[in-house]
């Protein structure tokens, strides 16, 4: 597990890719985004940060957006809104919740294995 904080993420991939000799069509980067529906996915390749702190520090290490993000969706469920975003974003998912998730990371899943079998 990477031993920095999310906003260096770019630090922790780049030490990989140098260690396992990878290029940026090699990389995988799955990450929550509270902008989409709970239990949801987005598959993107060659995109900004659009805010997310940990993209930009990747995008800025690797030099180039040209690599894989899976963002899986942990926005609110039902008609809840977000008063705080870091209270939202820190606090534990309930039951109800981690429900909905486990959707978005089986779905995960079977994209990686699918993005693993087209590389």
């Amino acid at each position: 597990k990477p031993q920095t904080f999310m906003n260096d993420s770019g630090l922790a991939v780049m030490e990989l890719m140098k260690f396992y000799k990878l290029t940026n069509k090699d990389i995988i980067v799955i990450h929550d985004d509270k902008d989409i529906p709970a239990g949801d996915i987005r598959v993107q390749t060659d995109r900004g940060a659009a805010g997310h702190n940990g993209i930009k520090s990747v995008i800025e290490r690797l030099g180039t957006k040209d690599f894989t993000r899976i963002r899986i969706g942990v926005g609110p469920i039902g008609e809840e809104k977000i008063q705080v975003i870091s209270n939202f974003v820190l606090n534990k998912f309930t039951k109800e919740e981690f429900k909905v998730l486990q959707t978005g990371l089986d779905s995960t899943i079977k994209e990686i294995k699918r993005l693993s079998l087209v590389a």
